[in-house]
């Protein structure tokens, strides 16, 4: 029960705006791989995760919010999936991908529209554990972060979730810290 109250409770702060993100530099690669030491334990039998990257630099962001997006996104990658998760990583000048491919029950059709709402569960995600809140507290925290989220699934096949960070400079950062602080 105190699970529920402390997810709902992420959710309302996230909307209400009470959420301000605390940005540092931190080694994207190294950061990702603990995440995935952290998650093999629950893997099931016969399931791994495959991690390929193409990043191996330092990224500015708020790890903490990161962490909550990418174990949310591969926790449900590990709990729908029959076999393998992969995740890839990749980045531009501008931004950085990261891709969390399951090979589960996928979303149906006519899920897709409703995935991101709040509480919302596919049919054939019933018989699973869950809320229905993670994807939207996902959602909520990219949008914090000016970054985005897409998916691509197809039912009994698996799902692709697609996220995009925006690259951010730390100096701008700072700069933007000490303006807002200006004028609270």
């Amino acid at each position: 029960m105190n699970n529920i109250i402390n997810i709902w409770w992420t959710s309302e702060n996230i909307y209400s705006g009470n959420i301000i993100p605390l940005y540092s530099k931190f080694k994207f690669t190294d950061f990702v791989k603990d995440i995935i030491n952290n998650t093999t334990p629950f893997l099931k039998k016969n399931q791994q995760i495959i991690f390929s990257n193409n990043i191996d630099d330092f990224i500015y962001q708020d790890p903490k919010i990161v962490k909550i997006i990418l174990t949310n996104l591969l926790f449900n990658a590990i709990k729908y999936s029959k076999k393998d998760i992969h995740i890839k990583i990749d980045t531009d000048t501008k931004s950085i991908y990261f891709n969390i491919e399951d090979q589960g029950i996928g979303i149906p059709l006519n899920a897709q529209k409703l995935i991101f709402q709040r509480f919302f569960r596919a049919n054939n995600a019933i018989y699973y554990p869950g809320t229905g809140i993670g994807l939207n507290i996902v959602k909520g925290y990219l949008e914090k972060l000016n970054g985005s989220i897409s998916f691509e699934s197809t039912e009994n096949k698996g799902t692709v979730f697609k996220v995009i960070l925006p690259k951010l400079d730390f100096k701008t950062k700072q700069n933007d810290n000490n303006h807002n602080q200006n004028w609270c």
